[in-house]
């Protein structure tokens, strides 16, 4: 059984042609730009307004926390009924009337089976690199998570550049107590980003 994370979009001589990053299948055509892809139907650039109606999305930005001062982008998560394969999807679109999307991520869970989540980090990254195997890439690398102060959680993480933006690969692997005082639970995470995304998340940190 295949496992798809990835879709890819092509217009080619008026056919559609639908290609997935998988575990196992040979990819055999060059990607050029991020916006190509999708996670459960959604690619960057989208308005979020294509897949769920405003008072869906104001219902949940109310559900969402975050410490984060600058509006400009939001951030918002759904659980997804009938996944392709992520049980949720955390987006992050811009604050005005097209709810455009800037980032997206796809999160399937683990709970309490980090070797499992390592598996699939594992054999995603092999596909990405198949599919990209010119592209900048940064070290895959295992460090404290910092949504846990304590220091007890850890994130092991890749990103990937390529055109109009990256992709980033995690496995966070939440600590005891964080899973009991907020329920989070150990993840996979396939998140596409713009570079516009990344420049505002960068100055929130300065």
């Amino acid at each position: 059984m295949q496992t798809f994370y990835v879709m890819k979009l092509i217009n080619f001589k008026n056919l559609l042609i639908i290609i997935f990053v998988t575990y196992n299948l040979q990819l055999h055509s060059m990607a050029d730009d991020i916006r190509d892809f999708q996670i459960e139907g959604m690619s960057l650039g989208d308005s979020l307004l294509k897949f769920y109606s405003e008072n869906e999305i104001k219902k949940q930005l109310s559900k969402t926390k975050t410490k984060r001062t600058n509006t400009d982008i939001k951030r918002v998560y759904f659980d997804i009924s009938n996944p392709v394969l992520y049980g949720t999807v955390n987006i992050h679109f811009k604050n005005n009337e097209n709810y455009e999307i800037v980032s997206i991520g796809g999160i399937e869970y683990f709970k309490n089976d980090m070797v499992a989540c390592y598996d699939k980090q594992n054999q995603v990254i092999q596909d990405i690199e198949k599919t990209f195997p010119n592209a900048d890439k940064s070290n895959l690398k295992i460090a404290e998570h910092t949504s846990d102060p304590t220091g007890k959680s850890n994130i092991k993480d890749i990103w990937f550049d390529i055109e109009g933006g990256q992709i980033y690969i995690s496995c966070t692997d939440w600590s005891e107590d964080i899973t009991e005082k907020y329920t989070w639970t150990d993840n996979l995470g396939v998140y596409l980003d713009t570079y516009e995304y990344i420049e505002w998340l960068s100055n929130l940190k300065n």
